[in-house]
């Protein structure tokens, strides 16, 4: 299973950044292709654009919650075999935002090809990047 590890320093408070991520709003807005995202509880329900035009829908599991420290997450339902998880740690000002993501394709070799043609490290670097303009803009405003 394939790990992707990428950080991000954001110039915003650790416990303002933990709840935006958290929040299925911004999560739409950060992460690309999401379409919809929805938070019942411990259960995270999302529908994506894939590769070749398909719809893809997922749902995951939190499976572990400490505010303002750490955020895990297993996929239960949907196109990706996916764990991930975010740990967010104060550097003064500032906080570093990591993200770890480990994900099997099914489907054999055809779901492997299909895949293969996304670039799932970019997809991650660009999800934090997305994700530090948006933060930073809010902090801004306020």
């Amino acid at each position: 299973m394939p790990e992707i590890q990428e950080t991000v320093r954001v110039r915003a408070p650790r416990e303002q950044v933990y709840d935006m991520w958290c929040d299925p709003d911004t999560f739409v807005a950060i992460v690309g292709g999401l379409e919809e995202a929805d938070r019942e509880g411990r259960t995270l329900k999302w529908e994506a654009s894939g590769p070749l035009g398909l719809t893809m829908h997922g749902e995951a599991e939190i499976t572990q919650e400490q505010r303002p420290d750490r955020i895990a997450w297993n996929t239960i339902e949907g196109a990706l075999d996916a764990h991930g998880s975010v740990e967010f740690e104060e550097d003064g000002e500032e906080t570093l935002v990591a993200y770890s993501l480990r994900y099997d394709v099914p489907g054999g070799a055809a779901g492997k090809a299909v895949a293969g043609m996304t670039d799932t490290q970019g997809h991650v670097r660009e999800t934090l990047e997305r994700f530090k303009r948006l933060a930073e803009e809010r902090t801004a405003e306020a």
